[in-house]
């Protein structure tokens, strides 16, 4: 695992190999080390040495919470980050549609307000949870 971080980082003068660390990680993963698990997941998320593929990094974060029920939490923030970026990205690309809309330059195009309501309902959700588990705290 440390090894893996070595070559992730750069550090004690190794140079920065996203191949090498992935390998490094994997190895680790297999013996059951959550945050090889959770590392892997970051890098597949952000296409580090991979090609980005939210997926299997959705699985790699899922087997991290399976290895180790320390990790929930944090995989949970990635996930509700996940659930921002996308309501932010769909909105802004909604948001641009219909101002070229309202310039008269091209149509509409189909939006998928469904998705972005469940998606903001899920934030609110995921909010409400953290809140709740602070007050009974």
């Amino acid at each position: 695992m440390r090894l893996g971080d070595f070559y992730y980082y750069g550090f004690g003068g190794v140079n920065v190999n996203y191949d090498r660390s992935i390998a490094l990680y994997r190895y680790a993963s297999d013996r059951d080390i959550a945050q090889a698990s959770f590392n892997l997941g970051y890098m597949h998320e952000n296409g580090l040495g991979v090609p980005r593929d939210f997926h299997l990094a959705k699985r790699f974060y899922d087997q991290a919470v399976a290895k180790n029920p320390d990790a929930y939490l944090p995989v949970l923030l990635v996930l509700a980050a996940w659930g921002v970026k996308y309501v932010y990205y769909e909105g802004y690309t909604a948001l641009t549609s219909f101002l070229v809309f309202m310039e008269g330059t091209t149509p509409l195009p189909d939006v998928s307000w469904d998705t972005i309501a469940l998606c903001l309902l899920s934030v609110l959700l995921f909010a409400t949870l953290v809140i709740r588990l602070q007050i009974l705290a």
